[in-house]
């Protein structure tokens, strides 16, 4: 698939440039032959599973998660990502060990404090969750002690980066929360949800 080589969801990844449309569009590429792939089947596992490890490279090794860039438009490297991760968490050739490297990555991408995620990564992010937890594959459990770390924000010391990772982490728990509050199945989470944000709001007032 050309969509996962070195001139497209890899191209001058770990650089924030221009180059960050090539893997972003790339990752949208994925998603849609996944997504295709769903439906039909046409696609060897042993080829899921080569572009599921090549958009997880992207996806926790990319730098630039820009959304708009003013005069160039959307790069959405956070959101378009996901997108693809979305198609591989409800693919069934991607097990346990594969849910839980996309939660993983998920993880990570949320914990960033170099830029503040304002154009709605945090719902494009959720929707993979979301996809994890309609496959109910990984345990009520597990998924309590994932959304527990997020206690574990790293901070530096130096503002505006703690800022940045704790708006962050704060929106993508209060939407995650609100994607899931309706749903009697998963209280528990959404419980486990309120208390991480009890203790790690700057007001306190979950």
């Amino acid at each position: 698939m050309i969509a996962i080589d070195e001139e497209h969801l890899l191209k001058g990844l770990g650089n924030i440039n221009d180059s960050v449309f090539a893997r972003t569009f790339s990752s949208e590429t994925v998603a849609a032959a996944i997504y295709k792939h769903r439906k039909e089947k046409f696609i060897s596992e042993s080829d899921i599973q080569k572009a599921f490890n090549t958009v997880l490279k992207f996806y926790n090794e990319d730098h630039d998660v820009r959304g708009y860039i003013e005069g160039k438009g959307w790069a959405h490297g956070a959101a378009h990502g996901a997108d693809a991760l979305d198609e591989f968490a409800r693919c069934e050739e991607i097990g346990y060990q594969g849910l839980k490297l996309i939660l993983d990555a998920i993880y990570k991408k949320v914990n960033v404090n170099h830029y503040g995620y304002i154009h709605f990564e945090d719902e494009r992010m959720i929707t993979v969750v979301k996809a994890i937890l309609e496959r109910k594959i990984i345990p009520t459990k597990e998924m309590e002690e994932w959304i527990k770390n997020f206690n574990k924000m790293e901070k530096t010391g130096r503002y505006p980066e703690d800022l940045v990772i704790q708006f962050n982490v704060n929106v993508f728990l209060k939407s995650l929360y609100f994607r899931l509050i309706n749903k009697p199945e998963y209280e528990q989470i959404t419980n486990t949800i309120r208390e991480v944000l009890k203790g790690i709001s700057r007001f306190n007032e979950c």
